[in-house]
């Protein structure tokens, strides 16, 4: 999988919140680690301080599913215009045949 744009990246390109109150956010989560507390997610972060509702947060991570979904078809397409089988391109491939 190819490596993920953050989520407050997405969410400021969605228009959910501004870069400084992502900015905010973020040393909020680093304030929480620093002081011993386990790490907190940022959308988390930004839900419990009003930045973000249920529902954007909710649009966030359906954007991140359908990032996964167009690259592993990508990889599929690929590897059949290649001449290769997904297996070989794609080792986490769910189109593998089962055996058993």
């Amino acid at each position: 999988m190819a490596k993920s744009e953050p989520f407050g990246q997405i969410a400021v390109r969605m228009g959910f919140v501004t870069d400084s109150q992502v900015q905010a956010a973020l040393e909020v989560q680093r304030s929480l680690e620093s002081s011993g507390k386990p790490r907190r997610l940022l959308g988390m972060i930004m839900i419990e301080t009003g930045l973000i509702s249920t529902e954007q947060l909710i649009a966030i991570l359906k954007y991140y599913e359908t990032v996964e979904e167009v690259e592993r078809i990508a990889r599929k397409t690929r590897a059949e215009v290649s001449g290769e089988t997904p297996e070989r391109s794609d080792p986490a491939s769910t189109d593998r045949p089962r055996s058993g």
